[in-house]
Order: structure tokens, then sequence, then C-alpha cells
């Protein structure tokens, strides 16, 4: 019950609030920042080590090549989806300050939020591994209906947090799993995924 009661007003409700524009979408990066306060507060409250929610050091060595080999083949894997979707990458992109500062703590907040927090609680309240990665990976995906193209964003976010779930359970070590979040994020919003308005230079903000 707590977790179900959780997962309501840490998730449900500020993305309805976003969907139904209670909340104008202008506004989701605050959104996201209260949801990870109320992530950070409960597992505070809760007393969980920070062992537990991934955030260790002893493990960044023998998780640093899986996560490279595993981000290699998801920039590749975007590029690819890009390419069938006819999406153009950006040109200017260096000229655009979501890249130059907001995709890192953007990537590292949704990894808490969804790995570090969501994903041991889904782990130990559902029967199996599988529904806890798959609930995982609706909920992040789910964030991602507030842009335009959701029918194209949708199975790109989807597949992402699959995969990105997976691989935390094999290795978990928020660090390292943060860092290759970063780069599939750099490389999808480079590509026009998950944007708000009219792409200027073929760019805009997640």
């Amino acid at each position: 019950m707590a977790l179900l009661i959780q997962i309501i007003l840490l998730f449900i409700l500020p993305l309805t609030l976003l969907y139904c524009r209670v909340v104008p979408v202008r506004f989701r990066l605050w959104v996201l920042g209260a949801v990870l306060a109320g992530c950070v507060l409960v597992s505070a409250c809760e007393g969980t080590p920070l062992v537990a929610m991934g955030i260790r050091t002893d493990t960044v060595g023998s998780s640093l090549m899986p996560y490279l080999l595993f981000t290699a083949a998801g920039i590749a894997a975007i590029a690819g989806y890009a390419h069938a979707v006819g999406k153009k990458s950006a040109t200017t992109w260096w000229r655009d300050d979501h890249f130059l500062f907001w995709f890192m703590p953007i990537s590292a907040a949704q990894q808490f939020i969804f790995m570090g927090f969501l994903l041991p609680r889904l782990t130990e309240a559902l029967p199996g591994t599988v529904l806890a990665v798959v609930a995982s990976a609706l909920l992040f995906s789910a964030l991602h209906f507030i842009y335009k193209d959701a029918r194209v964003d949708f199975p790109l976010a989807f597949i992402g947090g699959i995969a990105l779930t997976t691989m935390y359970l094999s290795f978990p070590n928020l660090i390292v799993s943060s860092l290759a979040h970063m780069a599939l994020n750099f490389t999808a919003v480079l590509f026009s995924f998950f944007t708000i308005n009219k792409p200027m230079a073929r760019i805009s903000h997640v």
C-alpha cells in the first residue's frame, strides 16, 4: 500500500497534472525537481542506505566497461531509429543551453528517480523481476508523453527504459549508469527526439 501511494503521489499525479495542462509544460523541469525532492525525502525518512540506491564507488571499475559497451550500442540504436523515422541531427547543438548544461542534471535526476528509488521498491513488491522492469519502463516512458511527437518518441523511451533498467539490475551503480544515461539523452535530443516546441536549427529542449 505504501508503494502504491508513493507511485500515485510521485509519478502518476505529477504526470497527470502535466498532461491535463493544470501545470503548464514549460514548468516540467520544476515538476521533475519536485519529484526528485520527494524521492530523496522518502528515502531519507525510510533510512535507505546509499548503497541500496546505487550510490557507491566500489563497483565503478567493474561497471565501467559494460556501460561503455551498452552506451555505444545505445547510441548506434538511436541513430538507426532516427534514420528510420526521418529524424535529422542538429547542426548547431553547441549554441543550445540544453546540451551545455541541462541534459546532465536531468539525466542524473531521472536515473535516481527510476533506478535508485523506484526500481528497488518494485522488485520487492512485484512477484517477478520482469514485471518490475516493465513497470519501471512504462512509468519512465509515460514521462515522455508530454512531447509533441509521442508516437515516435514513446517506443524509443520504452525500449530505452527496458534497456536501462535491465542494465542497472545487472550493474547497480548509479554513478556510471547516470553517465550512460547522459550520453544517450544527449544523442536522443541531438536527433530531435523529445522536443516540446518547433526546433530552432533542428533543436529544442527536453
